[in-house]
């Protein structure tokens, strides 16, 4: 099963005071093979914005470190039919309109879950399931990845 990642995880990953949740983001990375790890470029768009405006790095540098993901993994273009699916989130379950760009991405991708802090955990839509993966009590579907 492939894992999408939203912006919240990466971002923590990314920051050097998230502490606990920059441990469990950086463990996750490193037990779940590569090659099943999904970035929405829209997702990666979020990281370089939070990286300059929140995070103060700068502009260069917050570029390059966001490239990385989209270099080291896999990455899902914001493509027409994307936008497409993203207005069916929006108006049938009132999603942000940049969460759903990243939920259909995960979707279009063919990921079975996408990794998301924000979003509602155990919500499934188009063969996704949104995952909370901070949660003291993680889904299963955490374990599924990492066993794979």
């Amino acid at each position: 099963m492939r894992a999408a990642l939203d912006s919240n995880f990466i971002i923590y990953a990314e920051d050097m005071f998230a502490d606990a949740r920059r441990e469990q983001a950086l463990q996750l990375l490193e037990r779940i093979p590569a090659e099943l790890i999904v970035i929405p470029v829209q997702a990666a768009g979020e990281v370089f914005n939070w990286l300059i405006r929140k995070g103060k790095v700068p502009k260069a540098l917050a570029g390059e470190r966001t490239v990385v993901w989209i270099e080291r993994y896999r990455s899902q273009p914001t493509t027409a039919d994307v936008l497409k699916a993203a207005r069916e989130l929006v108006g049938q379950h009132d999603f942000q309109v940049w969460d759903a760009v990243v939920l259909a991405s995960a979707a279009e991708a063919g990921a079975g879950c996408l990794l998301s802090e924000d979003m509602q955990d155990g919500f499934k839509w188009r063969g996704v399931t949104v995952v909370n993966p901070f949660l003291d009590k993680p889904s299963p579907i955490i374990s599924n990845l990492v066993k794979q």
